[in-house]
């Protein structure tokens, strides 16, 4: 998500987590939190996206435990303007600062209730 210290450029982020599916729309301003759009300023998104690349900047793509079968999946994925896809997903386990984006979302989608 960082390349020479500069974000590259994200179109999209969209994370779902226990059903829930957060989509923000970087080039329309919007966040779509389970179907609901509202749009957010520029310079708030910017700040998000900040965020979220600070927490997720060490992350490995999968974190799965087969062990577990009723667990919590998870996704979070980047799409960028020249068509590169990137994501991290889980199932039943999560990278140590998991929680931080989880609290970060609720933020987010708070903007949209």
């Amino acid at each position: 998500i960082y390349n020479g210290g500069f974000m590259l450029e994200i179109n999209k982020i969209i994370f779902t987590y226990n059903g829930s599916i957060t989509i923000i729309l970087f080039n329309l301003n919007t966040i779509n939190y389970n179907n609901i759009n509202k749009q957010v300023d520029k310079d708030k998104l910017i700040n998000y996206l900040k965020k979220i690349c600070k927490i997720v900047h060490n992350w490995k793509n999968e974190y799965i435990d087969l062990k577990i079968i009723d667990g919590d999946d998870w996704t979070l994925d980047f799409y960028y303007e020249d068509g590169k896809i990137t994501n991290h997903k889980g199932h039943g386990t999560y990278p140590n600062n998991f929680e931080q984006l989880k609290n970060l979302f609720v933020n987010i989608n708070s903007e949209v209730l």
